[in-house]
Order: structure tokens, then sequence, then C-alpha cells
């Protein structure tokens, strides 16, 4: 009953049955749940968005959308939202959340890069490396680019190895062996003689050969990635692989599972307060 009710609170009733269709109305209720207090109410509501944009092409290009994802308070969830939407609206909304002025912002819009399977517009993100940037977002910048395996990144990647953050040097180091398939130790002039002496090129038909794969396998799942370095790691430490948590889908059970939470939760803190009244 709770999971019946949360679902007609969110209009997503049609979506839960798949019949009808999900369309504007249903979309802008959803969207409406973005900024709620609850996050698992939040996190479903984005779930069920990128559902509802994945099942129909046509509702990508609301503008309704977009406008609410500009506006919306949770900068984090509106980012990772866009990323797995990754349209070239999206992909230029979250160009702009990168280049403002407002830290969270930049932070935000370089997890929502991260959700892509694809590069897109990583020239705004290249940027970032450079010293003058706050040490957080270059950091960050280094899983995206190595994430993306952005070959153009290579050479700013190295000089970051002869930074003295040891976080920083970390996530450099992998985000070049995860763009350039190399595991070479943790040292510049290394890595400069390699890209030199025909790296450049082996990362080029490395990434053509990748491309070309993709394209005949285009509905076969992408692999997971090896997950990135903490951004504290220590500069002993070698990154190790391990499987992220994205997730490349959205399921209409998993929608389910999460909003029967989020309703449980909504019911007993109304019952508790309604105890505490009593009391």
């Amino acid at each position: 009953m709770a999971l019946a009710l949360l679902f007609a609170l969110l209009g997503l009733a049609p979506l839960a049955r798949q019949e009808p269709p999900p369309d504007a109305k249903s979309l802008a209720r959803a969207l409406a749940r973005l900024d709620d207090e609850t996050a698992d109410v939040a996190r479903a509501a984005a779930d069920a968005v990128v559902a509802m944009v994945r099942s129909d092409p046509e509702l990508a290009e609301d503008r309704t959308l977009y406008a609410k994802l500009r506006a919306a308070a949770n900068h984090a969830l509106a980012a990772s939202l866009l990323g797995r939407i990754a349209t070239p609206r999206a992909c230029e909304l979250l160009v702009e959340m990168v280049g403002s002025h407002d830290l969270e912002q930049r932070l935000a819009g370089l997890d929502g890069f991260l959700e892509m399977e694809a590069p897109h517009d990583l020239d705004a993100v290249r940027p970032l490396l450079r010293a003058s940037n706050e040490t957080a977002l270059r950091k960050k910048a280094c899983l995206v680019v190595g994430r993306l395996h952005d070959a153009d990144a290579v050479p700013p990647l190295i000089e970051l190895l002869l930074e003295d953050d040891p976080g920083l040097v970390a996530n450099a180091w992998w985000a070049l062996q995860e763009t350039t398939g190399q595991s070479l130790a943790r040292d510049p002039d290394l890595w400069t003689d390699w890209w030199e002496r025909g790296g450049k090129e082996a990362v080029e038909r490395r990434e053509a050969a990748a491309a070309a794969g993709a394209t005949g396998s285009a509905n076969a799942p992408p692999p997971a990635p090896a997950a990135p370095p903490s951004h504290a790691a220590p500069a002993s430490e070698s990154p190790a692989p391990a499987a992220t948590a994205k997730v490349g889908g959205t399921s209409f059970v998993a929608i389910a599972l999460t909003l029967a939470a989020a309703a449980i939760a909504v019911v007993v803190r109304h019952r508790r307060r309604a105890e505490s009244e009593v009391f």
C-alpha cells in the first residue's frame, strides 16, 4: 500500500505498469521530486526520469527537463542525471556546470562526466588539470580524462606526476595507465620518453581499435572500468582495479525497490512523530 501511495504521489504509476507509456506530465511529476527532502525519494525520482527518457526519446527533447535540472538545488543529483542521459543538451549543461565559479557545481559537473560511457566535450575538462585550479578539481579531472581515455590529456597528466600532493599524483598515474594501457612507474621521465617514442600513436591505435570493437558490438553492455584511487591515496599505493557501482541501465524493479524503501522510511518517520505528540 505504501509503495502504491508513493508511486501515486510521484505520478509514476504509469511508468511502473509501463502502460500507458510515460508522457510529459509524468516526467514533470518526477522532476518535481528531485529536490525532495527525503534522499531516497529524490534518487528514485532521478532513476524514474532516466527510465522515462530512455523509453521515449521524445522526452529527451523536453525543455522542462533541462530547465528543471539547470535550476535544481541538488547539484550532485542533477549532474549525475545529466551524465546518465548524455544527450547533447545534457552535455552542454555539464560543460556549463564545469565552467561555473561555484566549486560545488564544478565538482558536481565532473561527477556527471564520470557517469558517461563515451567522451563528450572533454575540451572543457582538460584545462582543469592546470595548477591554477583547486586541487580537488584537478584530482577529479584526472578521474574523468582517465575514465574516458582522453589521449590529449596524457602530456598534462605526465606533468602532474611532479606534483607534491600524493593524491593528485596517484590520480594522474591511474589516469595515465587507464588511457594508455601501460604500467610504467610513477616516473615522469619514463612516461615522457615512452610518449615521444611512439606512445601517442600507440594510444591512437588502441582507441581506434576500441571504437571499432564498440561499433561491432553496439548491443553489448560496456565493461566495468577499473575504479580510480581514493582522492587521498598515498603515493606508495598502486590503484587497485575493482568494479564500479555504476549501472548502465535503469531497472523498473530497482526503481520499485528504492521507492518501497523510501515509503517505509516516510511511514516510520510519521509514526514516530505521532507517538511523540501523544506522549
